[in-house]
């Protein structure tokens, strides 16, 4: 019962990663940097990278910071950049350069020509899988695809760490890996999923969560809430 009680009471909120002009910042956000900064800045100290292994320009450039939260209280985030296709600076970027030619090679095809990533997935302990027998990890990358599939997104690319298992979590959604590398010293791996290779996750508990999440989030992005466009994509083979 305490378990169910915690997952109806998340909140989803999609935060930018800055705010480049003189605008009002929300506390939220602060909040929520001060979060990825301890969750990360310890990931890296314990993987043996050391504190300068987290670049606080990863945060910046995030295009949305999707936020699970109970009132003030962080209970996970998933970051994720934009990049287009047809701009070269694109195929040198960390997220994309390690990736096999003939994916990088297929990317330019895309349309629409712009596709997100996902980075930084973390779930607070208190709120693991094993304590709520539901993955909010899941939940998370639900929400990022939500976001791929209702936007003009053509695929999702991620490069996730191999022992955090972020992988295996994609591919219950479609996603494939194409290979792997040293990343700050860190084994990762290299995935991605196209609009048409995605599906819905084998666990309906999972779907349904998702579902009610992105009926009810709050977007300070003010992205998603433009009329959505669909645009079946091609696979990459």
């Amino acid at each position: 019962m305490e378990a169910h009680r915690l997952v109806q009471n998340l909140e989803c909120t999609l935060i930018p990663g800055s705010y480049p002009s003189a605008e009002r910042v929300p506390a939220f956000y602060n909040s929520v940097y001060a979060y990825w900064k301890k969750t990360w800045g310890e990931f890296f100290v314990k993987a043996g990278s050391g504190p300068v292994a987290l670049n606080v320009e990863n945060f910046l450039r995030s295009k949305y910071i999707i936020v699970l939260h109970q009132g003030s209280t962080i209970v996970g985030t998933l970051s994720s950049s934009i990049f287009n296709t047809q701009a070269d600076p694109t195929y040198d970027h960390s997220s994309v350069k390690p990736f096999p030619e003939h994916v990088q090679e297929a990317m330019k095809s895309f349309s629409p020509g712009a596709y997100i990533t996902g980075e930084y997935l973390s779930v607070h302990p208190a709120f693991r899988k094993d304590i709520l027998d539901l993955s909010l990890a899941d939940v998370l990358v639900g929400l990022l695809l939500k976001i791929m599939m209702e936007g003009r997104y053509s695929a999702m690319l991620a490069t996730p760490v191999r022992k955090a298992k972020v992988a295996d979590i994609t591919m219950n959604y479609g996603a494939h890996e194409v290979g792997s590398y040293l990343k700050i010293g860190v084994d990762c791996q290299m995935i991605y999923v196209t609009r048409d290779m995605y599906r819905e996750h084998a666990d309906a508990r999972v779907n349904e969560v998702v579902q009610r999440l992105w009926a009810q989030r709050r977007d300070l992005t003010n992205e998603t809430n433009k009329t959505k466009t669909e645009i079946p994509l091609k696979r990459v083979s």
